[in-house]
């Protein structure tokens, strides 16, 4: 069962970073008259691709540590740095849906900083996996 949980923890996570970064990144590079109908079309991929996984990362990941984690997780530093970057994750996401909203909406966005969130959305999640595969701060 643990390696069900994992397993749909990390097809949660696929679905979640990515679909975050693709959708917000497709709406900073589509050209300024198709803005709004590509934000309209990545906010729907937004919820219904995006935030399922965010919610299925979470809920498997917690199903694994909760039960282990006086025994296993609580003296490991990298979990509590993946548990933190994971929070960071989790409001640039929310940040981004309402970037992504705003802009369906014809709204004008800051583009650099939805860009750069995107992008800290990536490049956080690539941390995750380096403090998973090399377990550094290991207590």
């Amino acid at each position: 069962m643990d390696l069900v949980l994992r397993a749909l923890h990390v097809l949660g996570l696929i679905l979640w970073i990515g679909g975050t970064a693709a959708t917000a990144l497709m709406v900073v590079l589509v050209a300024d008259d198709a803005r709004a109908a590509t934000a309209a079309a990545g906010r729907k991929v937004m919820l219904m691709v995006a935030t399922p996984g965010l919610l299925l990362a979470w809920a498997a990941g917690l199903t694994v540590l909760i039960p282990n984690f006086t025994s296993v997780y609580a003296k490991a530093g990298w979990m509590h740095g993946k548990l933190t970057i994971a929070l960071i994750i989790s409001g640039l996401t929310g940040v981004l849906v309402g970037k992504v909203k705003k802009a369906a909406a014809g709204t004008e966005v800051g583009l650099g900083a939805v860009k750069g969130m995107a992008l800290g959305v990536l490049l956080l999640g690539a941390v995750t996996l380096l403090f998973v595969f090399l377990k550094p701060f290991a207590g």
